[in-house]
């Protein structure tokens, strides 16, 4: 018997509605992995799976936004956003198992968009930043940024979408990766500080406000600046720059995310090599951030890169999914790791997750009802789970 998921029949001019995968619910079905991928076998995890893991009709990132009454899965097609939206089912609704497709998937672009507002910013293959509007306006093209790298957005002043992505300046040294922010109605303004580049930017909203999270990966050292930006009568107003922190040299894929909790305390997320090691440094960021914040270590068995984490905003406890090895061994195997954080900062694991191989991408989003929605990519495909975590 197929599991229905159902989906919103009027998505608006522009943008693309998914169709609901066929499904099989029998988890004994084989799953369609390619070369020596290896199923990983989690054990138990502190937060009771409720539904899923479900398998999406595509391989690829995807953007993960919990509303009021659904979630939705929106992914980059060239540019262009297609959005599958899923009714939150009851709590008690039971689990199918394990969900695996009949259809084989398509595979969608990157970056994954980035929602702000009702505004869906998608980049194409030659780095076109494209606006669609939930409302039905015609998708317009805002910025250009460096082909192939992440997009941040968030809500700011309540109503208003704020897009921030990286961008290339020539100067006398060559080509610096800057971090820029839009917003409608006024030209794209440089967030990141004269003299330091950017390589990865993450938004998140706090008060009226966002928080900026602008990482400058280097060979031999790795500053992490943040600071908070605001609308002032349609005027971006750019707080001061503070570089809160400082980690070890980068790697090429070396990243970082916002996590918000609902009384607005806020961390960075980086994962970096310090002084003892490879790990996760949970940086505070004060209101406004400050300079060398306090910071609190996860460490890793060893290094990985990429280090895919994700974090939830809005909400208290902080839930984060990252990736980490499973021991100290150069080929161990590679688990997602669920887990919250205390007021401090400081990490407590709820366990991993079972997958299958490599692992390329993890969002999770807090849902109406407390509960955690996670989405990972593996060898397998491309996978929706829903649980519920103390």
């Amino acid at each position: 018997m197929p599991l229905t998921i159902a989906m919103d029949s009027s998505p608006g001019p522009g943008v693309s509605e998914a169709s609901p995968p066929e499904v099989s619910r029998n988890s004994t079905s084989p799953v369609p992995v390619t070369g020596a991928a290896v199923s990983f076998d989690a054990g138990v995890n502190g937060c009771r799976l409720i539904l899923g893991p479900v398998q999406q009709p595509w391989t690829g990132a995807a953007t993960l936004v919990a509303t009021g009454s659904a979630v939705e899965l929106i992914v980059n097609k060239g540019g262009v956003p297609t959005i599958s939206r899923l009714n939150l089912p009851p709590l008690r609704h039971p689990s199918p198992g394990r969900v695996v497709s009949e259809l084989p998937p398509t595979r969608v672009s990157s970056p994954p968009c980035a929602v702000g507002a009702d505004q869906i910013f998608c980049m194409d293959p030659e780095g076109i930043i494209l606006r669609t509007s939930r409302s039905g306006e015609p998708a317009v093209a805002v910025a250009k940024g460096r082909p192939g790298t992440r997009l941040a957005a968030a809500t700011i002043a309540g109503s208003r979408a704020i897009l921030a992505y990286l961008g290339d300046r020539k100067t006398t040294g060559g080509i610096v990766s800057e971090a820029y922010a839009f917003v409608d109605g006024a030209p794209p303004v440089r967030i990141s500080e004269e003299g330091s580049g950017a390589t990865a930017v993450s938004l998140a909203p706090r008060g009226p406000g966002v928080l900026a999270l602008l990482i400058d990966g280097r060979a031999a050292m790795t500053p992490v600046h943040a600071r908070r930006l605001e609308l002032n009568e349609g005027r971006l107003d750019i707080g001061a720059d503070a570089v809160v922190f400082v980690g070890g040299g980068a790697e090429r894929h070396s990243s970082g995310v916002l996590a918000v909790g609902g009384a607005g305390t806020a961390f960075a997320l980086v994962p970096i090599s310090g002084e003892a090691g490879f790990g996760v440094a949970a940086v505070h960021l004060s209101d406004p951030p400050a300079l060398e914040e306090k910071v609190v270590w996860s460490t890793y068995p060893n290094g990985l890169d990429p280090a895919p984490i994700a974090a939830t905003t809005g909400s208290t406890p902080v839930r984060v999914a990252r990736l980490r090895p499973i021991d100290a061994r150069p080929d161990s195997l590679r688990g997602v790791e669920l887990g919250k954080l205390d007021g401090d900062g400081e990490f407590a694991p709820y366990g991993l997750i079972s997958t299958v191989g490599r692992v390329s991408a993890l969002e999770v989003a807090a849902d109406a009802a407390g509960a955690l929605w996670i989405y990972y990519v593996d060898a397998a495909g491309s996978w929706l789970e829903r649980r519920l975590c103390p």
